[in-house]
């Protein structure tokens, strides 16, 4: 998983923040959350179409039931994400009220509730031995405990952008409240 480099972080803090948002919001992060989706829709449709695939040979059914429901829920939560980003679900701000920061900080709250849902969901099968230790079919022998490790990843990543983007907006914040005429 990729980590936010000091280059990267200097190059980023020196953008306008309309060019912020376009760069980071829209750019990186959006990128990460795509990848993210992409990753979990994939094992989610696995194990939804399980029946019509093969047969896992477990004597707990209930186990992969509650699997396939936890994916459900982390493809819905990375989806209403991808939503945030690309202006879907999303409600307007009224033009009196606009500013930079307030539209950053807006859409990393809104993303970050759905990222803490993904990560208890992930918890939850890291955690739960019927479930980490459910096969998914036609991955090689991967457990739904190393998918719920790479998801993490993601999230980890994701979280990364996202505390990036918080410290960028207070930053505009606090310089604002120091020299109010200012605009950055």
């Amino acid at each position: 998983m990729a980590v936010l480099r000091e280059e990267t972080r200097n190059r980023w803090s020196a953008l306008t923040p309309d060019k912020f948002i376009s760069t980071v919001l829209y750019g990186a992060l959006g990128d990460q959350i795509k990848l993210a989706y992409t990753f979990i829709s994939v094992y989610t449709q696995i194990m939804h179409n399980l029946p019509r695939t093969q047969s896992l040979g477990l004597t707990n059914h209930h186990a992969v039931v509650e699997l396939r429901s936890l994916l459900k829920h982390l493809r819905s939560s990375i989806s209403d994400a991808n939503d945030v980003i690309h202006g879907d679900n999303t409600p307007t701000i009224p033009l009196s009220n606009y500013t930079d920061e307030g539209f950053i900080l807006s859409t990393i709250g809104a993303i970050q509730h759905y990222i803490e849902e993904i990560e208890a969901g992930v918890l939850s099968i890291e955690t739960t031995p019927d479930l980490m230790d459910i096969p998914m079919p036609g991955s090689n022998g991967r457990l739904a405990s190393s998918v719920a490790s790479d998801i993490r990843g993601y999230m980890l990543d994701i979280n990364q952008l996202l505390d990036f983007a918080q410290q960028y907006a207070q930053r505009i914040v606090e310089r604002s409240s120091h020299n109010p005429k200012s605009h950055c």
